[in-house]
C-alpha cells in the first residue's frame, strides 16, 4: 500500500513527464515503506540515491526539453531545479555517510516536489499544450 499518493490534480497531462513523476513518487514510497518497516540503513541508503539520482536524471531532462521548446520562463524553473538539486545532494550524502534518513526527509522532499509540479511543471505543460 502506497504511504504517498500521487494525486492525479499533479498531472500536467504531458504523458511523458507524468509518467516520470509517477515513476518518482513510486520510488518515494519505496523508501518511506522501508523506513516506517526499519528495512536497514544500508537499504534506505540505496533506494535514497536511485531516487536522488533518477530525479537529477528527471530534472535534466525537463530543463532540456524546455530549452528544446524555447520556454520563455524558464531561469526561475531552473533556478528551482537548483535549489532542489542542493536538497538531493545533502540528502544523498547524509545516507552515503549512515546517517539517520528518516520520513522527516522525505516529507520534506515530498513537500518540495509537489509544490515544485505546481508551481512550475503545470504552468509550462501548459505553454507546451499550445
Amino acid at each position: 500500500m502506497p504511504v504517498q499518493h500521487w494525486l492525479t490534480r499533479y498531472h500536467t497531462g504531458v504523458a511523458s513527464i507524468d509518467q516520470l513523476h509517477d515513476e518518482l513518487f513510486d520510488r518515494m514510497d519505496r523508501v518511506y515503506t522501508d523506513i516506517i518497516n526499519k528495512s536497514g540503513a544500508a537499504l534506505v541508503s540505496k533506494q535514497v540515491g536511485e531516487l536522488a539520482d533518477k530525479l537529477i536524471e528527471h530534472l535534466d531532462e525537463e530543463e532540456g526539453e524546455m530549452r528544446a521548446s524555447g520556454y520563455a520562463e524558464i531561469e526561475p524553473h531552473i533556478a528551482n531545479h537548483r535549489a532542489l538539486r542542493t536538497q538531493l545532494a545533502a540528502l544523498k550524502k547524509r545516507a552515503n555517510a549512515g546517517g539517520n534518513v528518516g520520513t522527516d526527509a522525505l516529507d520534506a522532499l515530498n513537500q518540495y516536489f509537489t509544490t515544485h509540479i505546481k508551481q512550475f511543471d503545470l504552468p509550462w505543460a501548459k505553454t507546451l499544450a499550445k
